[in-house]
């Protein structure tokens, strides 16, 4: 069995992570209210947080960690603008530590976006490698999201195509969604596949602060291979 670093095994930590990160995002002094918000906000975090993590330990699954940060950037009154991520893929592995990141254009209209971007991937044994990305979200249908990223190395030749397909649970302050994802490598030489279940949880932050923090995970299976559990915390800006 996997056995995780210390600091993922430790409740009460976890618990004050999820607390500290929430208290800075929302809480609001004064009201029992409030209060009473903010207690049902760190016990959601909190379990996203630690639960997938615990039972990867106790069922001998990968456990990864993927941590984002989306930038999109649209003057008033246009549909053009920046668009940016910074992603470290796995923080759970650091031999190679690896980043991520990608910057271009947006073009926005209500119910939909495209990104297109030119991309960099560092790690810390000196490999680089340059990408083309592009990102689309459709949000046209009432009961169907859809995330689709085609990606081309122009290192390695590998194609990468990512549709993520979620229905909204909840449309309260604290947003669920459960769907599905897939991920396909491409390469002239080997093709990797990998499909599994999502749920992720959504919380709307101050427009000064941040737009909103998303908590996902996702059980991969993978073609031929081993599952992974994966979690994404992921901050849009």
């Amino acid at each position: 069995m996997r056995s995780l670093p210390e600091h993922l095994n430790n409740d009460t930590k976890t618990v004050e992570i999820g607390s500290a990160v929430l208290d800075t995002l929302y809480n609001k002094p004064g009201t029992k209210r409030e209060t009473k918000k903010m207690n049902w906000k760190v016990l959601v975090f909190s379990l996203f947080a630690f639960l997938p993590s615990a039972f990867g330990q106790y069922c001998g699954t990968e456990y990864q960690a993927r941590f984002l940060v989306h930038v999109q950037q649209i003057p008033p009154e246009r549909s053009t603008g920046f668009a940016g991520w910074f992603i470290l893929p796995n923080v759970m592995n650091t031999d190679p530590f690896r980043t991520y990141t990608m910057a271009g254009m947006i073009f926005r209209s209500d119910k939909r976006w495209l990104e297109t971007m030119a991309g960099l991937r560092l790690d810390n044994k000196g490999k680089t490698e340059t990408t083309i990305d592009v990102r689309v979200l459709d949000q046209s249908l009432p009961w169907l999201e859809i995330f689709t990223e085609v990606e081309y190395s122009l290192t390695t030749r590998q194609w990468y195509f990512s549709p993520i397909l979620t229905t909204s649970l909840s449309s309260g302050t604290i947003g669920i969604k459960a769907g599905a994802e897939f991920d396909f490598f491409l390469h002239p030489q080997r093709t990797s596949i990998f499909y599994g279940p999502r749920v992720s949880v959504h919380f709307p932050v101050s427009e000064s602060i941040v737009r909103n923090v998303a908590f996902a995970t996702a059980y991969r299976l993978q073609v031929n291979g081993e599952p992974v559990i994966r979690q994404y915390l992921l901050f849009n800006f």
